[in-house]
């Protein structure tokens, strides 16, 4: 059986550099976020954390944005939308 389990290696090397590639890009497109609305950038981080788990936290498809990221809503120029969401705002839930 362990034989047979090495046909997984090579699937298991992508999904590790593919992970790896994931992992660059989320926190280049949070360096870029620090650097164009370091406010925002500033209240996501307090909000979760750490640095990273703000960078994974705007990356996240979101319902309250229609299943958007973040990012996607900022990218659209809709700073608003996220503002809103890190603060709760308009959040019929409470």
């Amino acid at each position: 059986m362990r034989a047979r389990m090495g046909i997984f290696d090579e699937t298991v090397a992508s999904l590790a550099a593919v992970e790896s590639l994931r992992d660059k890009a989320r926190m280049e497109a949070f360096d870029l976020l620090e650097n164009e609305a370091n406010t925002l950038a500033n209240m996501v981080m307090q909000a979760l954390g750490t640095r990273e788990r703000a960078a994974s936290w705007m990356c996240l498809r979101q319902r309250r944005l229609e299943g958007k990221s973040a990012y996607e809503v900022l990218a659209e120029g809709d700073v608003d939308r996220v503002w809103d969401l890190m603060t709760g705002a308009g959040n019929d839930s409470y």
